[in-house]
Parts: C-alpha cells; sequence; structure tokens
C-alpha cells in the first residue's frame, strides 16, 4: 500500500467514525470534524482526478458528498439557533416564533442524515473509499509540484480578476483548502517552494474571511426562507407586523456584516502573484 492510499484510508476512517457519532446524537462538534474530514477527502480526490482524469469519475465523489450536505444542513440550522438566541430584541415573541420553527427544521434535518447513513450511506461512502485507495494505487509517478502549479494558476486567474462574482469567491476558497490540505503530501522542499509564492498566514487569513463571508450569506438565505414560510402562517395583523419587524432587525445587522466582509476580503485579496513566481513552483 502506497503513502497515499494510506493516507486517504486514515481519512475516510475518520470521516466514517464521526460520521457514526453525528448520525447517533447529532452533536455540532463531530458533525464539524466529519466535515472536515470530508473536505480533506475531496481535495485528495481532486488530486487523484488530476493525475487520472479517466480514471475517476467526478461523480464518485458526489455520493460521499451526500453525507456532506445532509449533516450540513443540520449545521447551518444549529448556527441559525444560536445566532438568534443571542439576538437582543424587542419582539420577543416573535423571536420565540422563530426559533421554534427552525428547531423543528433542525429536528426534520436530524432524522434525514440519520435514515440516510444507517440506511446504505454508509456502505456508499465505503465504495468511494475502495475506488480512490485503488485509484492512488495506479499512480506511477506523483508530481506534486505540477498538480500544484495548476492549483496555483487557477487562484491567481480568480484574485487577477477585478469583477469576481459570488461563485468566484466560493471557488477560491476551496482551491485555498484545497491547497492548504494537500500540502502535507509534499517534502520539506517542495512545500519551501509553495510556501514562497502562497504564504501558509496570508491565504489562510483570506480562506477565513471568504468562510466568515459564506457563513453569513447561508445565514441570510435562511432568514430569509424562515420569514416567507412564517409570514404566511402567521395571519393576525399586529402578528405579522411584529415578525416583520423582528426579520427586518436580522437583515439590517447582516446586511452591514456583508458589506464589512467583503471590505476586508478585497483588502486581503490584493496581493498578485507574478507569472514568474508560479513558474517557479516546477523549477
Amino acid at each position: 500500500m502506497t503513502d497515499l492510499s494510506k493516507y486517504i484510508q486514515s481519512l475516510f476512517n475518520k470521516f466514517i467514525r464521526h460520521a457514526h457519532h453525528a448520525a447517533k446524537d447529532f452533536d455540532a462538534g463531530e458533525i464539524h470534524k466529519m466535515r472536515v474530514s470530508f473536505k480533506k477527502i475531496e481535495a485528495v480526490f481532486n488530486l487523484l482526478h488530476f493525475f487520472l482524469p479517466g480514471n475517476l469519475n467526478e461523480d464518485e465523489i458526489l455520493k460521499a458528498k451526500k453525507c456532506f450536505k445532509k449533516a450540513g444542513k443540520i449545521r447551518e440550522l444549529q448556527l441559525m439557533v444560536e445566532r438568534i438566541n443571542s439576538v437582543e430584541t424587542k419582539s420577543e415573541e416573535a423571536k420565540k416564533v422563530a426559533l421554534d420553527y427552525l428547531k423543528k427544521k433542525e429536528e426534520k434535518a436530524e432524522k434525514k442524515f440519520h435514515h440516510y447513513f444507517k440506511g446504505g450511506g454508509e456502505k456508499e461512502i465505503q465504495e468511494v473509499k475502495r475506488k480512490m485507495m485503488e485509484g492512488a494505487e495506479e499512480i506511477r509517478s506523483l508530481d506534486l509540484l505540477r498538480y500544484f502549479k495548476n492549483i496555483s494558476e487557477k487562484i491567481v486567474l480568480i484574485q487577477s480578476n477585478s469583477n469576481r462574482n459570488e461563485d468566484e469567491l466560493h471557488q477560491l476558497r476551496k482551491l485555498i483548502k484545497e491547497l492548504s490540505y494537500n500540502r502535507k503530501l509534499l517534502s520539506d522542499e517542495e512545500r519551501k517552494k509553495i510556501d514562497s509564492v502562497f504564504p501558509s498566514a496570508s491565504y489562510n487569513r483570506l480562506e477565513r474571511l471568504i468562510g466568515e463571508w459564506h457563513d453569513e450569506t447561508i445565514f441570510v438565505d435562511g432568514i430569509k426562507k424562515a420569514e416567507a414560510r412564517l409570514l404566511m402562517d402567521v395571519t393576525e395583523p399586529d402578528k405579522q407586523t411584529k415578525q416583520k419587524e423582528f426579520f427586518a432587525e436580522l437583515h439590517n445587522g447582516s446586511g452591514k456584516t456583508l458589506q464589512q466582509q467583503l471590505e476586508k476580503i478585497e483588502r486581503s485579496i490584493r496581493r498578485k502573484n507574478s507569472k514568474d513566481a508560479i513558474n517557479s513552483i516546477v523549477l
């Protein structure tokens, strides 16, 4: 078994172990660890696909991603409940109505995740593990610097675009994570080359800033959906008014936060890497 196969095996073992715990008691910490494990698996899958584009079907990783997404829905709702619980408002009754609604949604998401994982999800994940380990064994020459140069070029391309959209920011974050997670496969000398172009500290900060912005966009989307649903259910004019006022408070706070976060991202993203610097990775 190659070192890469062993690494893939260890990632899947952690992923499945945390998924078992998460499916049992829906602990926020276990869900988070499970999702981080999957992101590392996805990063290695992309590396395998780079070297074996015809051997690994991209649909394979989507099978394991079902678990990631279903658990992620629980985590989104947990975070929304925590966030709304911490809000000080004059509309306490409206706040309670919103929290009750979100907690019911959380319970439904927990049931869906449990049924998926126990009803065949784990078996599906084990199959993806087997195929990825087989793929790792097929790689005869692992030219990691060529792979990292490819990732680096994609990062710089997005950085250089002054008209970046939200999808590109999400993609930038995923690329930085992939670069960060797969760095551990490099030798010390290779890692130094990568760090000379992409210093870990500055890019980790950028990834964190985009992550915070991403979390806020999910919160905003969540409260929009909750507001639309609850306004349909609440028919009394007075209660409807209070519900609208409460959600207006949430929207106003998030709107300011999103703007501040985007400004921080833009300041952090201005550092650009030259083509010569990228080419130096493979020298």
